[in-house]
């Protein structure tokens, strides 16, 4: 059964200095307020291999997903949730639902307006993510 679309009310994407893209809160956002429910599409390991090797640029947009397809092991999200970045001491969290094929983000704590999202990538990162 494919899952509700839920956009994201309470956030905007903008530029978060040289981590790229962000995305942040436009308004208080309270604890365990869901952010975004974004649908993902499953990516088979031969691809995922031909995307770290001929665009690996586009490798690190890659979302973990080992509960799904046989055959796969990462997924690309939709919506927002290519712009959320690192952080030691994330805001959000996530939780997969492999048969909904969703990611849903979901905040800690409470967040300020103007404050970027963050979740922790919590895997080997490929830049410096001192804060």
């Amino acid at each position: 059964m494919l899952a509700k679309v839920l956009p994201p009310q309470k956030v905007y994407v903008s530029s978060a200095g040289k981590k790229g893209l962000g995305v942040f809160a436009a308004s208080p956002i309270g604890a365990g307020e869901t952010i975004e429910v974004a649908h993902v599409r499953e990516v088979p390991q031969s691809l995922e291999r031909a995307i770290e090797e001929l665009a690996p640029e586009l490798f690190h947009y890659l979302f973990w997903w080992e509960g799904g397809a046989a055959d796969a092991q990462s997924a690309v999200a939709f919506g927002f949730a290519p712009f959320y970045n690192h952080s030691r001491t994330p805001n959000l969290k996530l939780s997969h639902n492999f048969e909904d094929r969703t990611i849903t983000f979901q905040t800690v704590r409470d967040v300020q307006p103007n404050e970027e999202l963050t979740f922790d990538y919590d895997t080997k990162l490929w830049f410096d993510d001192s804060e």
